[in-house]
């Protein structure tokens, strides 16, 4: 006689809330020279992490599509691998932040030629500009008249960092962003 039970299984550690990273990649300018710059050379593109956990979430870049839409995950269709948090791995340097472990077990590309102009959204209305020279913002009052304040800032850095307030148009030289 053969029983067969279909019945959802679960792992006691899959029961932890596990905070979702989204990897953003970024060009990082080399210090000694404005002709070279480095990317991360991984295709780790979301990481799932609990502290409590032993165990670290791991989604490569072609699988986002298979990510489960719903509360339960099915094992066979689901895009998601779990690492060990106890073995050394791209994933855990990531998430642990070890530059000498990022290096060693991520890698990184070196590309000789300068860093294209660009603008990553990096978190909400803040953005990454790199090799950009200026950036003008047209932005809606604070009671939404449809008066507009003019404001131009210029950047000397390669890559620069900036948050701005929402109803704002951003500019950054050939680039267009609305907020």
């Amino acid at each position: 006689m053969v029983l067969i039970i279909d019945a959802p299984v679960a792992m006691n550690d899959l029961v932890l809330p596990i905070n979702l990273y989204e990897m953003i990649k970024v060009s990082l300018p080399t210090p000694e020279s404005e002709v070279y710059y480095s990317t991360l050379a991984t295709d780790i593109k979301i990481l799932g992490f609990s502290r409590d956990a032993d165990f670290i979430l791991q989604v490569m870049d072609g699988d986002v599509g298979l990510l489960p839409q719903s509360e339960v995950w099915l094992a066979t269709t689901s895009a998601p691998v779990l690492l060990s948090r106890s073995r050394p791995t791209c994933a855990r340097a990531l998430i642990e932040c070890k530059l000498t472990d990022i290096k060693s077990l991520c890698k990184y590309n070196v590309h000789k030629s300068a860093i294209s102009h660009g603008v990553a959204p990096l978190l909400g209305s803040t953005f990454l500009f790199s090799n950009i020279s200026e950036i003008h913002l047209r932005c809606m009052t604070n009671n939404f008249s449809s008066e507009m304040i003019d404001k131009t800032i210029t950047l000397t850095d390669i890559q620069s960092i900036y948050t701005f307030d929402c109803h704002c148009e951003i500019y950054a030289d050939e680039i267009r962003k609305q907020l």
